[in-house]
């Protein structure tokens, strides 16, 4: 049976451009959801640095985990909890569910925000988001292959990125992918 037929168990060789374009679509999260999740994020991020990057060793030491992650939930997301209850910022110890934290990593957790940043940077003006036909799809992903890929780890990251995109990376794309 012709894996094109009616009824077949196999899928086509090829996608349409109609099918390409709905696969390619990032229409898979609502505004409201991309906004929760990259705020959840952010905050994850901003206390990895605030816990691994204090002033001193001695800071890090007197430092009050369960307050300062209850100070900064708060603070990013407008949430609050116990503390307006008279509870104090010590009511929750939300930091000892961080997991990532505690499982080691080699990156900071803030680079997985950075990652999206720069792969919404690929994403539109690499050429991908633009392509409306398999044609142009594979062009840009030949030019990301010729222009990242070949070069890999023979100059720094940043220059690769930098080259690629034309100019420096930026916060836009990321912006607009978010919907604000």
């Amino acid at each position: 049976m012709s894996s094109n037929a009616p009824g077949s168990d196999r899928p086509r060789r090829r996608l349409d451009d109609q099918a390409m374009a709905r696969l390619i679509g990032d229409n898979y999260l609502t505004r409201r959801q991309r906004i929760d999740w990259q705020t959840s994020e952010l905050f994850f991020s901003s206390f990895d640095i605030l816990v691994h990057a204090p002033g001193s060793h001695k800071e890090l030491e007197e430092m009050e985990l369960a307050a300062a992650y209850n100070k900064l939930k708060t603070e990013m997301t407008g949430l609050k909890g116990g503390e307006a209850f008279g509870e104090g910022w010590t009511w929750s110890q939300g930091q000892s569910v961080f997991e990532r934290i505690f499982n080691g990593y080699d990156a900071s957790y803030y680079s997985c925000v950075l990652v999206k940043v720069y792969a919404l940077n690929m994403w539109e003006r690499g050429g991908f988001s633009a392509a409306r036909t398999l044609s142009e799809l594979k062009e840009a992903g030949k030019r990301l292959r010729d222009e990242v890929c070949a070069v890999s780890g023979s100059q720094p990251e940043m220059m690769t990125l930098t080259r690629y995109l034309g100019g420096p990376p930026s916060a836009d794309p990321y912006l607009r992918w978010l919907r604000v």
